[in-house]
């Protein structure tokens, strides 16, 4: 094999280069073939020494003829010297003899024709013509639809400069090969495939290598998908870059080089989490996103609950709980409700094209029928379990490991007896526990169906029962109340959602907030009335309280020094959560499993309306 220019130079694989030198193949380097030489056939061909010259237009040296000749014995000579098209019966119109005549959106001279493939670019590999197919394709059908050629745009910009220390942070792995396979087992069955590819562990493993270094946003970036629409040209705007790359926490990443000042994620905090939790600070070009007096975002009132990453119409706020990231292709939506707290938030699960994991949870802000108005907290985004993760689930009988069918004939035995009863765990998605329900209505309707959750109130819904003029509220009504008294409640722990309801409501309705108990967290903050009483106080506590409130309602003079006397609790502040609570219209009361019972619903009929909620863990 001759070859004008040094191995350096040749544009082939060096894979392919070594395995033809396995197989005996010989290779000179700078020798160009000169002339053929033979009486009616190939006997001699006559080469010249060349020498490497200056780069040319290919960015390879060029080859320089020496005027040494040697003579090589050959029987077959066989021509690499590239590829080019037959243009015998194509109009004249369409080339000029030595390449196609075609525009950059695959258009001729003639219309309805249009030319894609190497015939335009020249010769490339499979791989590319396939893909210029594609483009072309597309400016054919914008030709029958609109009536002119015209390729997809797409505002992408590339970073050209990225090196080595841009991935610093990253482990250097070795890159994984194909098991070799020598010469001569290749030539000994030359009809044998013998590149079986990477085995699976090491298909994994190369994979592992990407550095995900695209913009995770490429799908659901709105700046991208204006330019687009408007056909914005990335150079003509291009211009200063800020380092303002920050691991905000360990949910999300924040970069400011991207962030448009829209402020959509300030709005969120603000209008829908009910927080302001974070601002723009400086001005101009030096804007930055921060909580108040530039502290950490876990010295504020962020409570991570994500909704700022999901509003960001750009890259610039980006959650990083999922490694990974197919950010490539689009996420199929699959509904479901949170399991993790009573309030039941939709959430949207986003999973990968093979539905074998979740890769982000959001939330349907649109949605008028969503139980927490498309709101949900960072246990619901962020703590999912992957069902890898999540334990053992082969079916049990008697506390032993059964297999499915084993499990199936037991199940279907003691139904035919009418013997089952389904107990179902707090911790089953609505989804698994309406197939539950489905199973039990096909094949014993009248077999009980009873949950865990919930059992630990029944001596609160009990003393419910007995109570009259009492209304039992639901989350749908819980943003329609003006005061909200809070009973051994921990929220922010337990329903984070409500704390987010709650501050929203202080916040935007002026409604007023008594908290009795230990854990107020933030609802400590503002002007919220906090009441914590000594230990072994609560009875007469939520007593004293409900007849502060009874003589606020009928203005009459109450003595309420003696009835909090040892409780600790501050007279003054009572008797203002006292009057804040009589004086609203439309007063709520959170009952957790803590509060004493009897005690709790005096206080509730006490007030106007007498509406409760039961908040369960």
């Amino acid at each position: 094999l001759l070859y004008r220019r040094s191995r350096e130079e040749m544009p082939a694989d060096d894979l392919e280069i070594e395995e033809a030198m396995e197989e005996g193949i010989k290779f000179l380097f700078l020798s160009a073939p000169h002339s053929v030489e033979g009486n009616g056939k190939a006997e001699r061909l006559i080469c010249e020494r060349m020498t490497l010259g200056e780069p040319d237009a290919s960015g390879r040296r060029r080859p320089v003829p020496t005027g040494e000749t040697f003579t090589l014995e050959v029987d077959t000579v066989i021509a690499a010297v590239g590829q080019g098209i037959d243009f015998s019966g194509l109009p004249e119109e369409l080339h000029d003899g030595r390449r196609m005549k075609v525009g950059s959106d695959y258009e001729t001279s003639l219309p309805g024709v249009l030319i894609c493939g190497d015939q335009q670019t020249g010769p490339k590999i499979a791989i590319e013509a396939i893909g210029n197919g594609h483009w072309a394709a597309d400016s054919m059908d914008h030709y029958l639809t609109h009536g002119r050629p015209k390729k997809p745009f797409f505002y992408d910009i590339v970073q050209k400069d990225l090196g080595p220390e841009d991935f610093t942070d990253i482990e250097k792995t070795e890159r994984q090969y194909v098991q070799h396979v020598s010469g001569e087992t290749r030539l000994a069955e030359p009809f044998t495939e013998y590149n079986t590819g990477l085995t699976e562990e090491q298909t994994l493993k190369d994979a592992s290598r990407c550095m995900e270094c695209g913009c995770r946003d490429v799908f659901e970036c709105r700046l991208r998908k204006y330019a687009t629409t408007h056909e914005v040209r990335p150079e003509h705007f291009e211009g200063a870059h800020l380092e303002k790359y920050e691991d905000v926490n360990e949910y999300y990443v924040r970069n400011m080089d991207k962030c448009v000042l829209c402020a959509k994620c300030v709005r969120a905090c603000d209008e829908i989490a009910g927080f302001h939790a974070i601002d723009f600070a400086k001005r101009g070009f030096d804007s930055v996103l921060t909580a108040e007096f530039f502290n950490d975002l876990e010295k504020s009132d962020c409570t991570f609950c994500g909704l700022c990453t999901q509003v960001c119409p750009v890259g610039a706020l980006i959650e990083k709980k999922t490694p990974r990231w197919p950010h490539l292709e689009v996420p199929e939506i699959q509904k479901t409700t949170c399991q993790l707290c009573s309030v039941g938030c939709e959430l949207d699960l986003n999973l990968d094209r093979k539905r074998s994991r979740i890769v982000r949870i959001t939330t349907d802000l649109d949605d008028p029928l969503s139980p927490a108005f498309g709101y949900c907290c960072s246990k619901g985004r962020y703590d999912y379990r992957e069902i890898e993760e999540s334990g053992n689930f082969d079916p049990a009988l008697y506390g032993e490991t059964v297999t499915e069918a084993e499990g199936l004939k037991a199940l279907h035995k003691f139904m035919e007896k009418g013997r089952t009863a389904f107990i179902l765990s707090s911790s089953l998605t609505g989804q698994e526990a309406r197939a539950i329900k489905d199973f039990r209505d096909l094949y014993d309707p009248e077999a009980p169906l009873a949950a865990q959750e919930g059992a630990e109130f029944l001596p609160f819904l009990k003393e419910a029962a007995l109570r009259k003029g009492i209304i039992k509220s639901t989350y749908g009504t819980f943003n329609e109340a003006d005061a909200y008294l809070m009973l051994w409640t921990d929220t922010d722990e337990e329903q984070p959602v409500l704390t987010s309801w709650l501050r929203k409501a202080a916040r935007h309705r002026s409604s007023a907030i008594v908290y009795l108990g230990d854990t107020p967290g933030r609802m400590a903050r503002g002007d919220s009335v906090i009441l914590t009483p000594a230990e072994g106080t609560k009875e007469q506590v939520l007593n004293a309280l409900t007849l502060a409130v009874k003589a606020a309602q009928g203005k009459e003079p109450l003595a309420l020094e003696p009835l909090l006397q040892g409780t600790g609790l501050d007279t003054a502040e009572v008797l203002r959560g006292a009057a804040l609570l009589a004086g609203a219209k439309s007063p709520m009361t959170l009952i957790s499993l803590d509060a004493p019972v009897n005690e709790a619903f005096d206080a509730v009929e006490a007030l106007a309306g007498g509406n409760y909620l039961l908040l369960y863990r």
